[in-house]
Parts: structure tokens; C-alpha cells; sequence
């Protein structure tokens, strides 16, 4: 599976994983910048509608965060134990993030992935 499609099936699942737990999109967010990462509310917000694609450091920060929300919500789960993001992403190249340096250029988004989808629910 190329990048790309690593990146729109992470995208479905945290998605998922976040609208079950009933995590907003602006708590995911706030999450994921205290991580440090660098991509704007809106873009976020695009790569979980799958309008918008993210580098591998980027979408694994995002899962972090939304695996930390998690970990800290004491609702009771009908699963027992909350369900987890994917992080690492399934099949990705870790050798690109795993040396990216903590000072880098806030990180642009990758080319769209396409917008047809809608909003969804």
C-alpha cells in the first residue's frame, strides 16, 4: 500500500476511533499541538474528512493524541478498554520520521487526497 492510502485508511480509523469516543475535533487537536505538531486546526479537520493527506510524523502525533485523550477518559467502554488509534501507521516508512529534527519548518500538508467524500458523519 502506497503512502497515501496508508494515510486515508489511518485517517478512517482515528476518525472512527475519535467520533466513538466522542472526542471533538478541537480536543484532538489541542492534544496533538501540545505533542508538537504543526498542522493547523482546519487541516486536521481536512484529513479526517479525507480532503487533505499529512506526512507519517504528523498523522502518528495526531493518533498519540487522540490515544492519550483515551487513556485519560474514565467513561466505561462497551469494549472494556478503549478502542486505539493507529499509531505507527499500519505499513508506513518509519525511517522518515523517526529521524526528523525537533527544531524542523512547521510541516506543510501533502497534496489533497481528494474531497468527493463530503463531511460524512
Amino acid at each position: 500500500m502506497d503512502d497515501d492510502g496508508v494515510g486515508a485508511e489511518q485517517a478512517r480509523l482515528l476518525r472512527e476511533v475519535v467520533g466513538r469516543a466522542g472526542i471533538e475535533g478541537k480536543q484532538l487537536w489541542l492534544g496533538y499541538i501540545t505533542l508538537g505538531g504543526s498542522v493547523g486546526e482546519v487541516e486536521v479537520a481536512a484529513y479526517l474528512h479525507h480532503c487533505l493527506g499529512l506526512p507519517v510524523l504528523q498523522r502518528d502525533l495526531l493518533a498519540h493524541a487522540a490515544n492519550e485523550l483515551l487513556d485519560s477518559d474514565s467513561r466505561p467502554s462497551r469494549w472494556g478498554r478503549p478502542p486505539r488509534a493507529p499509531c505507527p501507521a499500519p505499513g508506513a516508512d518509519r525511517s522518515r520520521s523517526a529521524t526528523a529534527p525537533t527544531d524542523a519548518r512547521p510541516v506543510r500538508p501533502t497534496r489533497p487526497l481528494g474531497c468527493s467524500q463530503g463531511p460524512g458523519p
